[in-house]
């Protein structure tokens, strides 16, 4: 499966889920398990390039930034939600990691729950094959993960809010200031 096919997949997916993560995990595996088994490890295959193509620091710390350290898990889940954003939020935040702050949800939840998505593929295939993904298809367990550091350069803690300014005003959008919370009193 090409990039264009599993980008035409995921488009369709996040269209007819309304951009809610439950429901997107949901029809994905639907829509999986209705493809041939190769068509589903294609699809995987495909998604874990575009999980490597994420694997740069500059991505990672815009996210660090906006949702706070992020392990090595959480960076995994905000590249699959970007990639469930589609082919261009991934270009546009690979060019340029200050326009995360366009693709991020009010509800950060919904980028810590992206993993759901990440599993849809091995599921529709047991689903499909009665066999698991990787016992199938072992190399595909070494190449899912990237090897080593991220790629690009380490952008200083005391540096990003400069350099990341729309992800400064998200954040600060999102964090209620001393004076307001004392308003309410």
């Amino acid at each position: 499966m090409d990039r264009d096919r599993m980008f035409e997949i995921v488009d369709g997916v996040r269209a007819r889920a309304g951009g809610d993560v439950d429901r997107m995990a949901v029809e994905l595996f639907d829509t999986l398990c209705a493809l041939d088994p190769s068509e589903v490890v294609g699809f995987h295959r495909e998604c874990g390039r575009q999980h490597r193509r994420m694997f740069v620091h500059p991505l990672w710390c815009a996210g660090d930034f906006a949702m706070g350290p992020l392990s090595d898990d959480a960076f995994a889940d905000l590249r699959t939600h970007l990639l469930f954003q589609g082919l261009e939020a991934v270009d546009e935040v690979l060019a340029q990691p200050d326009a995360l702050a366009a693709h991020l949800p009010a509800d950060l939840d919904q980028v810590r729950v992206a993993h759901e998505l990440a599993a849809a593929a091995p599921d529709a295939y047991q689903y499909l094959t009665g066999v698991d993904l990787y016992e199938a298809h072992p190399r595909l367990a070494t190449t899912d993960l990237p090897d080593g550091h991220p790629l690009g350069a380490v952008l200083a803690p005391e540096r990003r809010e400069d350099a990341l300014p729309r992800l400064a005003r998200w954040r600060r959008e999102r964090t209620p200031s001393r004076s307001r919370l004392h308003r309410g009193r």
